[in-house]
């Protein structure tokens, strides 16, 4: 036995002394390539830093910050495409979207990028609107979200994000941003904390993006009448809606609630007698009794009912759950990504036939709707799946969902890569 033991650490003291002597190679090419000035040699070393970067064993605080970086990334790349439809248009005014721009600040006529087609906000009111506002209502105190992007509103050939600037999150993201505040802040995720903060952030805030969807519209026109923020959310006609907009928003949750389960579990098994499972609360929320309270699902499922009422969202959130959470436990992700897409009958030798703008857009709908929204990732996950940024590139560039479908895919290639 110690002589099996000691062949083990010997195996992986050759692994590693093969790691540092391939970055200590690369940082002599490195400086090389300085001092010679020599372009060509530019894909060379980037070729060489990926090879080395693929054998490197990558524990879960790595994958869980790539997860994070990699949705609030995605967010702001996908940013200056969201809601475009004419993709000549699109690459006409931006080129290949692969660095962090501002959204272009002159008309989109050709892309359809404007709140007027694209949405149904409006300033106030409680009545839905058309193309422009039937009514518009004096904001007071408690619903005064707008703040000085009200002037973008529901302009004809106006960027859906128009008051932000290069690098800077949707709203989207910067919810997300807040969900991360609130966990870090309170140690876990916390309904009442997490409103409060949202609220303050929506009345406070003013330079934030313009394009504030419905969701939040009729949370605050709720909220303006006096009723407390829980039973402010979920119950317009937004919450409805199947969106990526939660998927983006559970990630973070599920990428903080997994190593907590991981955690616990280790102790379970090394036999700590602070935890056990036979000391293990189950949540009456559902209709499985194995559903841990508090644990990935339950939370998951707490956040969607916030918002959303829909229970077809509930089960892609539940399926995108466990997708995060085996990438982040470090499952084969290839295997893993095609076990999604079979869940979702996509047909993968069909579609690896077919370019990215046949899939995002013909075969699916480049929308929010997340029944589409998740076959295009998978698709795009297991297109890509060893070219990382070529992948977040071309899904910003397919117009559409760009924003959330983007964030969406660097939060899978952040929890492999």
């Amino acid at each position: 036995r110690d002589e099996w033991e000691r062949g083990i650490v010997m195996a992986k003291y050759k692994v590693f002394l093969s790691i540092a002597m391939a970055n200590s190679f690369v940082d002599l090419a490195r400086k090389e390539y300085q001092i010679a000035s020599a372009p060509d040699r530019e894909q060379s070393l980037f070729d060489m830093q990926e090879n080395i970067d693929r054998i490197t064993p990558i524990g879960i605080r790595e994958r869980i910050m790539g997860a994070v970086w990699g949705s609030v990334c995605g967010d702001v790349l996908g940013m200056p495409a969201d809601n475009a439809i004419n993709l000549r248009a699109l690459d006409r005014d931006y080129g290949y979207l692969q660095d962090l721009v501002a959204p272009f600040q002159g008309t989109h006529a050709d892309g359809g990028m404007h709140l007027g087609v694209n949405s149904n906000l409006r300033h106030l009111g409680s009545e839905s609107a058309g193309m422009y506002p039937k009514q518009v209502l004096e904001p007071t105190r408690k619903s005064d979200i707008m703040g000085d992007t009200e002037r973008f509103h529901n302009q004809r050939g106006v960027h859906p994000h128009r008051g932000l600037k290069g690098g800077e999150n949707s709203l989207t993201g910067a919810i997300s941003r807040l969900i991360v505040a609130s966990i870090q802040e309170k140690g876990g995720f916390e309904r009442d904390h997490f409103l409060a903060m949202f609220i303050d952030f929506m009345l406070t805030t003013p330079k934030k993006d313009c394009n504030i969807d419905a969701l939040y519209i009729e949370f605050f026109e709720r909220f303006s009448q006096g009723n407390k923020p829980y039973y402010s959310a979920g119950m317009g006609n937004g919450a409805a809606e199947m969106t990526s907009i939660a998927l983006v928003h559970i990630t973070p949750i599920i990428v903080f609630l997994i190593v907590q389960e991981d955690e616990r579990d280790r102790l379970i098994i090394l036999g700590d007698g602070r935890f056990a499972y036979s000391n293990l609360r189950y949540s009456s929320r559902h209709a499985s009794p194995c559903v841990i309270a508090n644990g990935i699902h339950d939370t998951v499922y707490q956040y969607v009912q916030l918002f959303f009422r829909n229970e077809r969202l509930q089960q892609y959130a539940y399926s995108w759950a466990t997708l995060l959470k085996r990438l982040l436990l470090g499952y084969a992700p290839r295997g893993e990504l095609e076990e999604g897409a079979r869940k979702e009958n996509v047909d993968l030798a069909t579609l690896s036939a077919l370019s990215d703008e046949e899939v995002v857009g013909l075969v699916y709908g480049n929308g929010n709707q997340v029944d589409h929204c998740v076959p295009c990732v998978l698709f795009l996950a297991l297109k890509y799946l060893d070219h990382p940024i070529d992948g977040m590139c071309a899904s910003a560039n397919l117009g559409g969902d760009a924003a959330n479908r983007t964030a969406l895919l660097g939060a899978v290639f952040g929890a492999i890569h």
